[in-house]
Formats: structure tokens, C-alpha cells, sequence
């Protein structure tokens, strides 16, 4: 035993790693007994211990980050509760009444954290709304040409389920402002924008 693998800090070493070849994948480890403080006494073996597997592989490890990310809150802040409780009308006008919602919340509330974090959630809201109702403008206009308008046309439902993709985001928003809660919006809410 004078040179052990690594010791697991109650003085027990590992003197062998043994890798079973049937069909079961269980790796054992060969433990000594804890180090004596006597010099007189030998370490004496145990058993064989059951180990974890050592790592997983990239993809494992990919896919439980994707469902640990999943499984979490995209993004959950607290806040104080009177200053909730005061804004919430505030926060919800953002989300409600869009570009003037945005304007009535700062001016009502221009000193709580609560309403300046909703209102750049809405911010956010409220662009995306409207870069999709630009895009459906043209590909409207553009849908009118005979025979290649019938692409514009497909590619103008896609773009107006975005945009009830996006109002769905903004009714959801406003209930959690109900529930007091302070989340950013799924897929809009990791845009780097108005942060």
C-alpha cells in the first residue's frame, strides 16, 4: 500500500479498481480498513464497495443540462412586497396597453424596480409585435402578386401565429403581475435588449 490511488479523507485508500466483464456495468473498488495511528498494526482489506459510474458522456451530460435548464424558471426576481402591491396596476398597463401602457407605467411609477422590470418586459413585448405586424404588412402587399403570392400568402399564417404567439406571451405576463410575480417572458424574454 505504498502508493494508493487517492484516499477519500476518512483514511480508507483505494488499492485496485475492478471493472466487471458480464453483462453488468457495476465498478468495485477494493477499500482498505482506516489508517491506525499505531505503526504496529497493519491495514487489512475490506470489501469490495460499490462505485458510481466515473462520468458520463457528452451527450448525457448535454441532455441533462438541456432538462435541468427546462425544468427551472427562465428568469424569477424578488421584489419588495409594497413595492408590488403599489405597481402592480402600473405593470399591467404595460403589458396591456402596449406603447402608451409602456409610457402611462414610467410615469406612474418611475421609481419602483417592480414596474421598471415589467416595462422592459413589454418593451420587449411591443417591439416584437410590432417588427411581426411590419413583416405581415409586406408580406400582404406582396401576397397580392398572381401565381408566386401564394408563397407570401403561407409565409404571412406563419407570421400571424407568431404574433398570437406573442399577445398569448402578453396575457400570461399579466397574470403573473396578478400573482405578484416578476418573470421574463419565454423566448422574448432572453433578448438581450432594453436590459
Amino acid at each position: 500500500m505504498d502508493n494508493p490511488d487517492w484516499d477519500n479523507a476518512d483514511g480508507r485508500m483505494v488499492s485496485s479498481v475492478y471493472k466487471d466483464t458480464d453483462d453488468e456495468d457495476t465498478d468495485f473498488i477494493l477499500v482498505d480498513e482506516p489508517k491506525s495511528r499505531e505503526p504496529e498494526k497493519e491495514l487489512y482489506p475490506l470489501a469490495f464497495a460499490p462505485v458510481e459510474p466515473q462520468g458520463r458522456t457528452k451527450k448525457e451530460q448535454d441532455a441533462k443540462t438541456d432538462m435541468e435548464r427546462d425544468a427551472e424558471p427562465i428568469y424569477e426576481r424578488r421584489f419588495d412586497d409594497k413595492d408590488i402591491s403599489k405597481n402592480k396596476a402600473a405593470a399591467m398597463a404595460a403589458y396591456l396597453l402596449g406603447a402608451v401602457g409602456i409610457i402611462i407605467a414610467l410615469l406612474l411609477s418611475a421609481e419602483s424596480p417592480y414596474a421598471k422590470f415589467h416595462v422592459r418586459q413589454a418593451l420587449k413585448l411591443t417591439v416584437c409585435s410590432v417588427m411581426l405586424e411590419i413583416f405581415a404588412a409586406v408580406l400582404a402587399v406582396f401576397g397580392m402578386i398572381p401565381f408566386v403570392g401564394i408563397i407570401f400568402r403561407l409565409l404571412l399564417v406563419l407570421v400571424c401565429a407568431a404574433w398570437l404567439g406573442v399577445l398569448l406571451l402578453r396575457l400570461i405576463a399579466v397574470v403573473q403581475v396578478g400573482d405578484g410575480e416578476a418573470r421574463e417572458p419565454a423566448v422574448v424574454g432572453r433578448l438581450k435588449i432594453f436590459s
